[in-house]
């Protein structure tokens, strides 16, 4: 078995592998539409697994206010798959 320790931006991956295993890789992700009442910024938060693992995961406010519910949902998938490449 193979253990790996990787650091990008504040959070930490722990990635163990098996030659017998073929671990897969999920995400997901959840956002809170306008979720801070003074600025109007969505709240997002996702979490990534290999296999039942967690390997990394954030909370955080967006940057740019959403103009609807999808696009807030969006923003928060695009960063959640960049943390992952």
């Amino acid at each position: 078995m193979a253990l790996a320790l990787c650091q990008t931006n504040h959070s930490f991956r722990f990635l163990a592998a098996s030659r017998k295993s073929n671990p897969v890789l999920r995400e997901f992700s959840d956002v809170d539409w306008g979720g801070d009442l003074y600025d109007h910024k969505s709240i997002m938060a996702y979490i990534i697994f290999i296999g039942n693992n967690p390997i990394s995961w954030r909370t955080r406010k967006q940057k740019v206010v959403a103009r609807s519910c999808t696009d807030a949902e969006y923003k928060a998938l695009a960063t959640a798959t960049l943390d992952i490449v």
